[in-house]
């Protein structure tokens, strides 16, 4: 497993909370309309995901239950 994480993943983790959405990163309103061409981060597009995707968790894990998983 690896250790640590960068600066953005830790800012992009706090926007996922705060929003309680799970969008791209969000760079601010101008950035935004410039990537992505609205002001506001859409959401992540999971259908388009093509590659296996594995999820763990903790039988002490407060924010993941047996449902979500």
């Amino acid at each position: 497993m690896p250790a640590g994480a960068s600066y953005r993943t830790f800012i992009y983790y706090g926007q996922c909370v705060r929003d309680k959405a799970f969008n791209l990163y969000d760079y601010g309103m101008s950035a935004n309309v410039q990537l992505y061409g609205q002001p506001i981060a859409p959401a992540v597009p999971v259908e388009e995901i093509k590659i296996p995707v594995a999820l763990f968790y903790g039988d002490i894990d407060p924010d993941v239950t047996d449902v979500d998983v």
